[in-house]
């Protein structure tokens, strides 16, 4: 992995792969952030079957943040360039993914924690189609809570396919009271991110003139609880809530 100027001056090799456990043979583009690059690598890991890492754009701090597993259930050999949204990473393998599957969609946080298949690629067997595709090989793409990519093959006609898959989105699925605490429940969260209950008198101000009144981050399955301290007390006015993400 290097870096080179734009009139092609100081070439500066930020770090050699060794094949070993920080991965081998980059097949993909890098993603830039805040001083920090994004990317796989083929194979190599601790298994061998490729990895997610990060590294500054001096050639320092180089993380292995991600190695697929022998047994496929996280997909293996990432091919492709991830995007970022936030603070999580979405990328796909070309294979791997469980039984019968050929490739997966996966999200992993930029600190290597909550790694999530999003969408295992299924092709039966004895058969070259099927609904969504198969074997993942081309760059990601982004757009609101959207995220667009292509298939070498598989599909209804086995030549690939075109395909989008819409991120869940966080919702407050339940509420219950304890003491005189109003305590809400949510799903569909990113692991590993800062959520925050707003508060608001009337539901036509703007977003900004609500109060936070609770903060928490998702488990490992997208779940969460916030609490609004004495939101439940006799004398408590009424209130509408807003679950967002920091």
């Amino acid at each position: 992995m290097f870096s080179v100027s734009p009139d092609g001056n100081n070439f500066t090799v930020l770090h050699a792969f060794t094949n070993s456990s920080d991965g081998a043979y980059l097949r993909a583009g890098l993603v830039l952030a805040d001083g920090v690059l994004y990317g796989t690598t083929w194979i190599g890991g601790s298994n061998n079957k490729g990895t997610v890492f990060s590294v500054h754009t001096d050639g320092t701090g180089h993380q292995l943040l991600h190695s697929f597993p022998t047994n496929g259930v996280d997909g293996r050999n990432p091919w492709t360039g991830m995007v970022l949204w936030r603070h999580t990473l979405y990328g796909t393998t070309a294979s791997g993914g469980g039984t019968n599957s050929s490739g997966t969609i996966f999200s992993i946080n930029t600190n290597g924690l909550a790694y999530a298949v999003f969408h295992r690629f299924v092709l039966p067997s004895g058969t070259f189609t099927n609904i969504d595709g198969t074997e993942p090989m081309g760059d990601l793409m982004i757009s609101g809570n959207t995220l667009y990519g292509t298939t070498q093959r598989g599909g209804s006609t086995g030549g690939g396919t075109l395909f989008s898959l819409t991120l869940p989105q966080p919702r407050i699925t339940g509420i219950h009271v304890t003491g005189s605490n109003l305590v809400l429940n949510a799903t569909n969260g990113v692991p590993g991110e800062n959520y925050v209950l707003l508060a608001g008198s009337d539901v036509r101000l703007s977003v900004a003139q609500w109060t936070a009144v609770g903060t928490n981050v998702p488990d490992a399955g997208g779940n969460l609880a916030l609490a609004a301290t004495d939101a439940a007390a006799p004398a408590a006015a009424q209130r509408f809530y807003i679950l967002q993400m920091q």
